[in-house]
């Protein structure tokens, strides 16, 4: 649930005005390591999932 405050306004104009001072080489930077910081967290996520056991298999081996 997003709750728009007053300080939250005043906070998004201040960063949209940053944003729009900020020259198109230094967007496009930007977009850059955001998009490979995404795809290293999405490799990351996927190893994290596969090296846990699940809770099905845990309790499975509590019965055997």
């Amino acid at each position: 649930m997003n709750i728009v405050t007053k300080e939250s306004a005043i906070a998004q104009e201040v960063q949209d005005r940053i944003f729009r001072k900020m020259p198109a080489e230094k967007k496009l930077e930007m977009l850059d390591n955001f998009y490979y910081f995404a795809k290293e967290l999405n490799v990351l996520g996927k190893s994290y999932g596969t090296n846990r056991t699940s809770k099905k298999s845990r309790e499975g081996a509590r019965k055997t």
